[in-house]
Order: C-alpha cells, then sequence, then structure tokens
C-alpha cells in the first residue's frame, strides 16, 4: 500500500484534469466536463484485516483537494454561468484552456478510495465523496476508472482515455 500512496503523492504534486462524461436528467445528460484538482493534501491511508479469505485485507486512501471545473467555455450551456461540453473531443478541444475553469473552490471535503486485497494484489473497489451531503459515490473518478455509476459512464475516445491515463495508472495500479 505505501507504493500505492507515494504514487498517489507523486501524481498529485502538480494539478491534474480529469475528463468525465455525466448522465442526469435535463440538460446535462451526456454531457462531459474537465475537473482540475488544484491542491490535495493530508494523503493518507489505513489497512484493516478482515475475516475473508478472499480479501484478507481492505484499505482506503484518503485526500481532500481543492477542485474546478471547466464549465466556462463547454458549447451546452445549463443556466445562468455553467456550461458543458457536448462530446469528448469538445472537453478534449478547451481541456488546457485555463481561462475555462472557474475559481477553485475547496469546501473541506473528502476523497476515500477504497481497496481490497485479492490475489497477492490490491485492487480497486469503489471511490467516495465526503462532504456536506454525508458520504456518496465519487462518480467521475469511477467513471474514469471504467466502473459505471447511475451518473457518470466511462469515457471511451481513445485520445480521452489517454488524458484520463495518469488518474487510471494512479487509482488502479
Amino acid at each position: 500500500m505505501e507504493k500505492i500512496v507515494a504514487g498517489y503523492e507523486s501524481f498529485f504534486s502538480s494539478p491534474q484534469k480529469m475528463i468525465s462524461l455525466f448522465m442526469c436528467s435535463g440538460l446535462c445528460n451526456g454531457t462531459y466536463a474537465v475537473t482540475k484538482n488544484y491542491v490535495v493534501r493530508n494523503i493518507a491511508y489505513d489497512v484493516q484485516k478482515t475475516t475473508s479469505l478472499v480479501s484478507p485485507y481492505t484499505a482506503t486512501v484518503s485526500f481532500n483537494a481543492s477542485i474546478s471545473q471547466n464549465t466556462k467555455c463547454g458549447n451546452i450551456r445549463l443556466g445562468g454561468s455553467i456550461s458543458v461540453s457536448s462530446s469528448e473531443a469538445e472537453a478534449l478541444k478547451i481541456s488546457s484552456n485555463e481561462s475555462c475553469f472557474a475559481a477553485p473552490y475547496d469546501n473541506n471535503d473528502q476523497v476515500q478510495i477504497v481497496y481490497a486485497y485479492q490475489k497477492n494484489k490490491w485492487t480497486m473497489k469503489s471511490a467516495y465523496h465526503i462532504g456536506s451531503r454525508g458520504m456518496i459515490l465519487n462518480h467521475g473518478l469511477l467513471a474514469v476508472t471504467g466502473s459505471p455509476s447511475d451518473t457518470s459512464m466511462p469515457v471511451v475516445d481513445i485520445e480521452t482515455k489517454a488524458f484520463n491515463r495518469g488518474w487510471v495508472a494512479t487509482i488502479t495500479p
């Protein structure tokens, strides 16, 4: 687990971006957004022994992050000043335009990635966002690693997968 946590520390030594596909009711159904993690701090982990023969250990990696989304430049306006992209290609096109990103917000929320030790290796099982709404699935991280959820689907475009490759390598070693 120490090697995995070292990977997180190395990956988050500079701001990181990911593209996610959102599935929700209304205008944002099937839209894309780029999320940028500006500052990741308090990276920690905890390993617990279980009674399971299949997964004798579980581990949780947790961290806090200041994040922003590129909700200023998408080609679909959701209302007010929020825009999203209609395609992976559109999201990629504006992903490097820093003026597209809203000001980063830091609401002291925590991200938790849960692993199980199976067949002599750590396997990611889930990702959560813990904040004012309690503990909820982190749909964006799940989608980036190929796990669909009720509000986010894995990206399929080759260029977008390449864009998200660092996340996948860090979270699913």
